[in-house]
């Protein structure tokens, strides 16, 4: 379990670097990724919760980084994830960031739905929302 941890912070970091190299007088886009999902790659060991599961969907996005589980006490909160286990042993994670007087459960909403493999391959199924607004809601 540690080395997959450190695999995925590998892969969140190397995400991030990328994100950051946009060159002299660009900027980088905040709205919506592409619609079609990256390819899956699996990663060296198996996916055995749906925690590491929403781990690896989380670090396919540097945007995602730092989104908890959807704890269904909290008033207010702008970013959540939740999941659940499907019959063949997949998962399937779904993300939200919200903006927009979120105490009262947000205007808006930017939600990702990913399928996560037991092998670890992470696949984008669906993108749907606005644009996020720049800069993240925090």
């Amino acid at each position: 379990m540690t080395h997959l941890r450190t695999r995925l912070s590998l892969l969140a970091v190397t995400l991030v670097l990328a994100a950051c190299s946009v060159g002299p007088g660009a900027s980088a886009s905040v709205g919506p990724g592409p619609t079609a999902g990256p390819t899956p790659t699996p990663l060296a060991s198996p996916v055995v919760s749906l925690d590491e599961a929403a781990a690896a969907a989380l670090a396919t996005d540097p945007r995602l980084t730092g989104i908890r589980k959807l704890d269904p006490q909290m008033i207010g909160g702008s970013a959540w994830w939740e999941g659940e286990r499907l019959q063949m042993g997949d998962w399937i994670v779904r993300v939200t960031i919200g903006w927009g007087d979120c105490q009262a459960g947000c205007i808006s909403r930017h939600v990702w739905q990913f399928r996560v493999t037991e092998a670890g391959a992470v696949t984008l199924v669906s993108e749907t929302g606005p644009a996020l607004p720049s800069p993240l809601p925090g």
